[in-house]
């Protein structure tokens, strides 16, 4: 009988232990973002910078647009180089941040129903390796809207290696 509840007791530990290592929501010590970057709850004042591609990453230049056919929303892109003309069609930098929000002075969370908002981390490296990262972990704050810029703060996170904080001053495209 002692043999047997052993046994028991070793096949549940080891069940146990391999659904945990399957499944990244389930946590041992009860932090589910345990060896990861947590989120971070406040945002930072100074230009968006983090890590992209697991590279450190700054804020250099950007854009933003009404969409077409809807000046309800807003496009917002966040480029890690500096850009005579952030309007200009078809950049393609090596890695930068693309997002779109409703065009109204506030704050929008990534991942909320009804609309699922996200932030794509988009890169293509020295490998000729390229990615379109969906990331709805985050927030985005427009704290002003003019026919020249979008100004505010953004967190964006998709995973330990793709995460941004900081304000931005984007150039008002026209469409």
């Amino acid at each position: 009988m002692k043999l047997f509840t052993s046994t028991i007791q070793t096949l549940l530990a080891f069940t146990f232990f391999g659904l945990a290592a399957c499944n990244p929501s389930v946590s041992i010590d009860g932090d589910a973002f345990a060896g990861e970057q947590k989120p971070e709850a406040t945002y930072r004042s100074e230009p968006a910078m983090g890590v992209i591609n697991s590279t450190q990453w700054q804020f250099q230049s950007g854009s933003a647009k009404l969409w077409y056919g809807d000046d309800s929303r807003i496009s917002l892109n966040f480029y890690g180089e500096s850009l005579e003309d952030p309007c200009a069609p078809f950049i393609y930098g090596k890695s930068s941040v693309i997002t779109g929000v409703p065009a109204v002075v506030g704050e929008t969370v990534l991942g909320q129903m009804p609309n699922i908002e996200t932030a794509t981390f988009a890169y293509s490296d020295a490998t000729g390796t390229s990615a379109n990262l969906i990331a709805t972990e985050g927030r985005i704050a427009i704290t002003s809207i003019s026919d020249e810029e979008v100004s505010g703060f953004i967190i964006a996170k998709y995973d330990g290696a793709n995460h941004i904080n900081g304000s931005f001053r984007l150039k008002m495209c026209p469409r």
